[in-house]
């Protein structure tokens, strides 16, 4: 009795194959999602962060947290200490002396 040998192809390397297959299948999904994540989530994302920020004033939003004691640091209505406003008249000038 004779047992009958498979074709030597089918078993000459499966596993590098089937590796070829499946990495390139994996480039190719992780490549859709990366750009569907892109355009459906990132982009609207930081269309709506730039939307908001246009019309942000910080500084009526920090007034408002003092007024409301967020901060233990800050006092509601306290006036500048003087070399803060030195250094905030300092800056001011800077700024003007940049824009020249």
């Amino acid at each position: 009795m004779s047992v009958a040998r498979p074709a030597a192809t089918i078993l000459r390397r499966p596993l590098q194959q089937d590796l070829k297959k499946h990495v390139t299948i994996a480039f190719a999904l992780s490549a859709v999602a990366a750009v569907a994540w892109k355009v459906l989530v990132a982009d609207p994302r930081k269309k709506k962060y730039q939307e908001f920020y246009k019309t942000y004033d910080e500084e009526r939003q920090f007034k408002r947290m003092v007024e409301a004691g967020v901060f233990d640091s800050v006092k509601p209505n306290a006036e500048k200490s003087e070399w803060i406003a030195n250094y905030e008249k300092e800056v001011d000038q800077a700024i003007a002396a940049l824009k020249k």
